[in-house]
């Protein structure tokens, strides 16, 4: 674990609660470096080393014979799960926005740009964030040296206003300004003499324009103005679907909509297959669903359901997926449906990127293959582009990756883009402008996340949003104008699927709780649609 200065991790720091198991009994504080004594009882390392030079030589907490010889190291699931943990930085206060892994730290700390450097230039002493430090010592330090370039001294900046040169310079100049002053007020003469000519040829210009308006009018009143009937506006409400999943129950078939005006969810009818992980897109009126965990085993069949006609029905879809698969995702570009990834059980697992004609004949085509499976990952379609987000390369969470990999459908380029700040899978994306929002997932330590990552796949950077309220693995997610909507998820910690559903406004940067769905699920799909009513 990182180690970087006396005493545990403050608490405040981590983005869940950690357990009171946990906290250094000397300074109450999250363990740092940690050790152990013969009974099994957990301190800080630096702790317990001044606990010892001060106190007797035994255990504060069992009070048996202790000293720096019998101090052991402690079970490595403790320090997996302390390394594990998503804590800032240790220079947050300071303007740092990152979020990592307490293992990342020792890392981090060293090279952040906001770490305090102090100016090097002599005499200042200034402490500065390190990104701001060299426009400091070059451009703004009032010690730092400058040159003159008439006398070839060197003085520090604090003097150089005062120096014979500038201020021989600054007379000149002056004097330069007084005699331009004397030529503009010569030329501001000259043209009054001609604005005055101008004003007449104006009085005359304007009696002619007073003539045409007059006659403009006469005819303007000759003419009968009809009224321009106006159109009506439907009342169109954004409606969030939300399909499949798992509880503690089994793989569901079960389908919800949130109405937004009226803030209630509904049941709609069941799909013909239960579907854990599955995919789902919408396709003009259609919303369609792909694959996922059925009864026995991951499907490759594909249901459609109608939103116009009514009542509403899911049928199969006249076309089938290449392979049975779950944990994929599936985007729609020029009216193909591109499967990316997935997991088939086992060892099986999908390196390939498919395209599917979602009209006659409906053509299956193997369009690239990637250069290692992913699945339990994120995909958002810019264009004629793909943005694969992370992942596991085996379906466990020890192979969770942090990469970010564009695929253009009709080039056929592939190109690694900037990495995640950390690797994650089981994570849900919306797309918004020219960003994708990546939302909650699970770590390389089965914990469960609640953050939040808006990237840019324009200018290919990220940054750190406003955490959700509840930690959520394999959420979903969707996107109405400028509200993020968040529902379900799984918790590694409480061991438990979530029925809860927060709402982050953009525009406000702050999550709010919406009403609860009637099934808690996690790994379910959802899209969005507009619903006239």
């Amino acid at each position: 674990m990182a180690c970087c200065s006396e005493g545990g991790y403050a608490t405040n720091r981590f983005q869940i609660t950690v357990d009171s198991n946990f906290l250094c009994p000397v300074c109450a504080e999250v363990l740092k470096d940690p050790v152990q004594c013969r009974n099994q009882h957990y301190f800080c390392k630096s702790c317990i080393k001044k606990h010892l030079e001060k106190n007797a030589k035994s255990c504060p907490i069992c009070v048996q014979d202790l000293s720096e010889e019998t101090l052991a190291q402690p079970p490595r699931i403790l320090t997996d799960y302390l390394n594990g943990l998503m804590i800032s930085c240790d220079h947050s206060e300071r303007g740092c926005t990152e979020v990592l892994p307490v293992s990342g730290l020792q890392a981090h700390v060293p090279e952040c740009n906001y770490r305090p450097i102090v100016c090097t230039n002599e005499k200042c002493g200034q402490t500065f964030n390190q990104e701001d430090l060299t426009e400091h010592v070059i451009n703004a330090c009032e010690y730092r040296l400058v040159h003159c370039s008439d006398c070839e001294d060197e003085m520090i900046y604090k003097k150089f206003s005062k120096h014979a040169c500038v201020l021989t310079k600054d007379l000149n100049k002056l004097e330069l300004e007084r005699s331009e002053i004397k030529n503009v007020l010569g030329e501001i003469c000259n043209s009054q003499k001609e604005i005055v000519d101008s004003q007449k040829e104006m009085c005359n210009s304007q009696k002619e324009i007073l003539n045409a308006v007059r006659d403009l009018v006469h005819d303007q009143r000759n003419i009968a103005i009809s009224p321009i009937p106006q159109a009506s506006s439907p009342n169109v409400i954004a409606s969030v679907m939300v399909i499949g999943g798992k509880n503690a129950e089994g793989n569901l078939s079960s389908v919800e909509v949130l109405y937004p005006g009226s803030q209630t969810w509904k049941v709609l009818q069941s799909m013909q297959e239960s579907r854990g992980s599955a995919a789902s897109v919408l396709y003009g009126n259609d919303v369609i669903v792909t694959g996922g965990r059925s009864i026995e085993s991951s499907s490759d069949t594909i249901e459609r359901l109608s939103l116009v006609c009514k009542p509403l029905k899911w049928i199969p879809f006249l076309a089938e997926l290449p392979l049975k698969i779950c944990g994929h995702k599936v985007a729609v570009v020029n009216n193909c449906l591109y499967l990316v990834g997935g997991y088939a059980g086992g060892n099986s697992l999908n390196d390939a990127i498919y395209s599917i004609l979602l009209h006659p004949p409906y053509t299956i085509e193997l369009k690239c293959r990637m250069s290692q499976p992913i699945c339990f990952h994120g995909l958002q379609a810019f264009k004629e582009s793909l943005f694969i987000f992370a992942g596991s390369q085996n379906g466990n969470v020890d192979t969770t990756v942090n990469t970010v990999l564009s695929y253009n459908t009709v080039s056929d380029e592939k190109k690694e883009m900037q990495s995640l700040p950390f690797a994650i899978c089981d994570v849900a994306t919306v797309r918004w402008n020219d960003n994708v929002i990546i939302i909650g997932g699970t770590t390389n330590t089965s914990v469960s996340l609640n953050t939040v990552i808006l990237y840019s796949v324009k200018e290919n950077k990220h940054k750190m949003l406003a955490s959700m309220k509840h930690a959520r693995s394999s959420c979903a997610a969707t996107i109405a104008g400028n509200k993020v909507i968040v529902m379900g998820g799984y918790d590694w910690f409480e061991k438990k699927s979530l029925n809860s559903v927060e709402c982050f406004d953009l525009d406000h940067q702050v999550w709010e709780e919406l009403p609860a769905m009637n099934e808690a699920r996690s790994e379910a799909t959802a899209v969005i649609y507009a619903g006239l009513f």
